[in-house]
């Protein structure tokens, strides 16, 4: 039995169409499994983080398609933005960045909360 061409986020380009120019022909606006095939290329194979060679699909060490800079912080899909990063690397720095967020985020409400009691202690001391 043969498996059919596995199917998920690389597995075909982005288009638009082009009528503002009058043609029917869509456009390729970002072809993401042209690009990782490309950077694993540059890359020799290896993760652009932990430098270990990729393997098959559906394994941690797979390839998959890095943002350095995050679309979240303002990353775009620029080729310059871009890496080939195993499966496992790529979700560990996910992971760790939505942590800096969220210890950024509990910092912020803690200061917030120490000048909201300062304010208060300020204020109670001028009605003596």
């Amino acid at each position: 039995m043969t498996l059919p061409p596995r199917r998920g986020l690389f597995s075909r380009p982005i288009t638009a169409n082009n009528n503002n120019k009058g043609g029917k022909q869509p456009f390729v606006a970002f072809d993401p499994a042209k690009e990782r095939d490309e950077l694993i290329k540059l890359q020799h194979g290896l993760c652009c983080w932990c430098g270990e060679p990729f393997t098959a699909t559906g394994t941690p060490r797979e390839a998959t398609l890095e943002h350095v800079k995050p679309k979240m912080h303002g990353g775009t899909n620029a080729r310059a933005n871009l890496a080939a990063a195993c499966k496992q690397c790529n979700q560990d720095r996910g992971n760790r960045m939505n942590e800096a967020k969220q210890q950024a985020a509990k910092r912020k409400k803690a200061a917030r909360a120490r000048l909201t009691s300062a304010q208060r202690r300020a204020t109670a001391r001028k009605r003596r």
